[in-house]
């Protein structure tokens, strides 16, 4: 799971904190809270929730969207073993994309 830093910033001029107080607040340590906001490391769900938690946001505004958003697999609570990701709380799964179907009269014109 990769942070988007754009919204973690932005995130985080809103809720006026400083990354000590972010630190304090979602029990990450500095060395940790460094690491991913300079891209050494991806946070694990967990991390995300609590920084998302600590910032007052949602989780899906500070995940980078890897997805494609071709088909919505709805699913209890978010999340399924078959999706690709998760955007509030609808997971999504890769699809190829096909070319929608020809209906009524506009079927036959060339």
């Amino acid at each position: 799971m990769k942070l988007n830093h754009k919204n973690f910033y932005v995130a985080q001029a809103y809720a006026d904190l400083s990354n000590n107080e972010i630190v304090v607040a979602s029990g990450l340590s500095r060395v940790g809270l460094s690491q991913i906001l300079r891209g050494v490391r991806n946070p694990r769900p967990k991390t995300v929730g609590r920084l998302a938690k600590a910032l007052g946001c949602s989780v899906e505004y500070l995940i980078e969207d890897e997805i494609t958003l071709d088909k919505m697999v709805e699913s209890p609570r978010g999340c399924s073993c078959e999706t690709t990701g998760v955007v509030n709380g609808v997971g999504y799964a890769k699809t190829k994309r096909e070319k929608p179907k020809q209906r009524g009269s506009q079927a036959n014109i060339t």
